[in-house]
């Protein structure tokens, strides 16, 4: 199962227009022919380079591209040049996941590499994406609830108190002589105590919440689905659902993307979720 990340996602707002170079290389020249040959069979293809060595491919008012196609010799060592296809749809199980080559597709055939293109080269999908940013999501919640854990642990340790089962009843004890208004020998007992008693009060206010619905700003359309963080990422999306403007999401969620857009990039707040540039959203609902 091909698994997005945030590498293979190009935004075509990153990306220069296409235009041809004079003079070119034998290379660029291949490269211009192989665009020509695709650009007939699919005219709605737009092309854009990030460098000069790949013609990535995308649509208008698609956010990001579809892949890329190139002339070039893609082998590490050895081979020759050919025509080539890189989209995250291929899987060539002859090469391992993190190569280049494991998402790539080349012929020294042009018709080949055109029929290869437009067999892969399709729009990145609301489930592509969640592959990609579901486990950043997912691990900011877990340190969130961890960093309310260790509070509890750092209020614990200064009061000399160990994470066994007598530290655990020794800590009832004392939180029952406060409340029940002791008055302790050692001074710095009570606010430590109190501390402690607030540090255990978040920490059961602030419970993981692994129900969240990403939402997708993909040009004119708000794409959204639901994501259940504890279970596997190819699992956790549910049916998505397009909405024409993002006017037409439900009130909460507007809300809470209203509050994160003011947010830090890539930071989880509690209760309401998490953005990625100004076009992604977790939100908790």
């Amino acid at each position: 199962m091909t698994r997005y990340t945030t590498k293979d996602l190009t935004r075509v707002s990153e990306l220069r227009p296409y235009e041809r170079l004079t003079p070119e290389t034998y290379d660029m020249a291949k490269r211009h022919t192989f665009l020509t040959a695709l650009q007939g069979e699919c005219p709605h293809f737009q092309f854009g380079y990030e460098n000069d060595e790949k013609l990535f491919v995308y649509v208008e008012g698609e956010t990001y591209t579809r892949g890329w196609i190139g002339y070039a010799n893609f082998n590490d060592t050895g081979g020759e040049e050919k025509f080539g296809v890189w989209s995250k749809k291929i899987v060539n199980g002859k090469y391992a996941p993190y190569s280049l080559q494991h998402n790539l597709k080349t012929s020294k055939l042009l018709k080949n590499a055109v029929k290869a293109a437009k067999g892969y080269l399709n729009g990145v999908t609301t489930w592509d994406l969640n592959g990609a940013y579901f486990q950043y999501v997912d691990t900011a919640v877990d340190n969130k609830m961890y960093s309310f854990k260790s509070e509890v642990f750092g209020k614990n340790n200064a009061l000399g108190l160990r994470d066994t089962d007598m530290g655990t009843r020794v800590q009832r004890e004392l939180i029952n002589l406060f409340n029940s208004g002791h008055e302790f020998l050692d001074p710095d007992l009570p606010p430590k105590i109190a501390e402690l008693i607030e540090a255990i009060g978040e920490r059961a206010d602030n419970v993981a919440n692994k129900f969240m619905t990403l939402v997708w700003k993909d040009g004119n359309k708000v794409r959204t689905g639901e994501v259940d963080l504890s279970v596997v990422w190819h699992n956790s999306l549910s049916e998505e659902k397009v909405y024409d403007t993002p006017e037409m999401l439900p009130m909460e969620i507007r809300n809470k993307i209203s509050i994160l857009q003011v947010a830090d990039d890539e930071t989880y707040l509690m209760d309401t979720g998490m953005r990625f540039g100004e076009d992604i959203f977790y939100v908790q609902v």
